[in-house]
């Protein structure tokens, strides 16, 4: 399916508030799972911080719009009504949906490569462009589904990443679903179909939320280097 144009669209969600998208991070459960903040260092360099989280309801709720993110959401079919299924995931208030976005301008994949264990460590990055956060580290990735989706990106097809964001932060947008579509997009350099949820004014995470993030983090190996945008 080729490429509609951009459409932006309001949803109001009465949800759960399983996921709650703070200003430059991410809440899932009542606990912070993904940060990004100015190093102070003169520059908009940013840290980074992700933590592992349970992801058995946000993929059964998935489950339910496979197909679009799949094969495209037709030009008739409006992005609430794709997005419906999904949005008693988030905190109640209004987001806003935007599809496709930047489809030609600069992007880069903020993977999780370093692991040791399940311990947590601090990356750097500067946030150019559009920054697609993953949310899950790569060695849990299946390599076979990422040469499935390279097989079909390279045949023309221009699947989904659904990414999150509150847009009092930097344009860092992490990934809710998409992360072996943003790998296969990844190889052959091409900018990504995003679905932008977003919402106006994210909550700041509290000093206690903030320091217990930092006290888990811990310094990246030496050859992590801060990252430069793709286009």
């Amino acid at each position: 399916m080729s490429y509609r144009s951009e459409q932006v669209e309001v949803l109001a969600s009465v949800g759960c508030g399983l996921i709650t998208l703070a200003r430059g991070g991410l809440i899932v459960g009542g606990m912070p799972v993904a940060h990004a903040w100015d190093d102070r260092q003169g520059s908009i360099g940013q840290y980074l911080l992700r933590l592992p989280f349970d992801r058995t309801e946000i993929e059964r709720r998935l489950r339910q719009i496979e197909w679009f993110v799949a094969n495209g959401i037709p030009e008739y079919q409006s992005l609430a009504s794709v997005f419906e299924p999904i949005a008693p995931l988030f905190a109640p208030g209004t987001y806003q949906l935007t599809f496709p976005i930047e489809r030609d301008g600069v992007w880069d994949l903020i993977d999780w490569n370093e692991r040791r264990g399940d311990e947590p460590y601090r990356e750097e990055f500067y946030p150019y462009g559009l920054q697609l956060i993953a949310t899950q580290p790569r060695v849990r990735l299946d390599a076979e589904r990422i040469e499935h989706w390279s097989r079909a990106i390279a045949k023309g097809a221009r699947p989904i990443v659904i990414a999150v964001r509150a847009a009092n932060a930097p344009s860092f947008h992490f990934i809710l679903d998409g992360h072996h579509k943003a790998e296969a997009y990844l190889a052959h350099r091409i900018h990504p179909a995003v679905l932008e949820l977003e919402t106006e004014l994210g909550p700041e995470l509290s000093e206690s939320e903030r320091a217990a993030l930092t006290a888990r983090s811990r310094p990246a190996p030496a050859r992590a280097a801060r990252r430069r945008p793709r286009r």
